[in-house]
Parts: structure tokens; C-alpha cells; sequence
């Protein structure tokens, strides 16, 4: 989400001839944040709780995001599918 409100304003706030640059600014400081971030969180997580149970952890918030994302694409789809029948 946050990527696309950064992708938003250099639409709209840069030059054409930037806007690659811009874009590409926006995903090299979104990737370099996560992983300070992410490294952080992990190495903080393993030394508090155990490097087993971080993994533990981070495998249920994984399964619980991939069946969040099922159940959402299959209510979408069960939607546009019943748009698609009224005519």
C-alpha cells in the first residue's frame, strides 16, 4: 500500500522525463527498508524467543497470509461471476 501511494505522487509530482527515475528511486528505498527491517525484527525475535520459534512463527503468519489471499481471490471471483450472470 505504501508503494502505491509513493507510486501515486511521482505521477503526479514528476517531470515525464523523471518519472522512471522516480519510480525506481521509490522501489530501491522500499527494498532497502524491508530488509534493514525485516533483518531487524528477525534477529531481535531470535534472540528474545528462540531461532525455532521465530521460524515457527513467521511459517504461521505466512499460511495465515496465503489463506487469507485464497479466500479473498475466491470470494472475487464468485462476485465478478455473479456480475457476469446479470446480464
Amino acid at each position: 500500500m505504501f508503494y502505491m501511494c509513493l507510486a501515486e505522487y511521482v505521477n503526479l509530482h514528476v517531470t515525464t522525463e523523471l518519472k522512471a527515475s522516480g519510480q525506481m528511486a521509490n522501489a530501491v528505498i522500499i527494498q532497502r527498508i524491508s530488509k534493514i527491517v525485516g533483518n531487524l525484527l528477525g534477529g531481535v525475535s531470535a534472540s528474545m524467543i528462540g531461532l525455532q520459534s521465530t521460524f515457527l512463527i513467521n511459517s504461521i503468519i505466512c499460511l495465515a497470509a496465503v489463506a487469507l489471499f485464497w479466500i479473498m481471490a475466491q470470494r472475487l471471483k464468485e462476485n465478478d461471476s455473479y456480475v457476469g450472470n446479470r446480464g
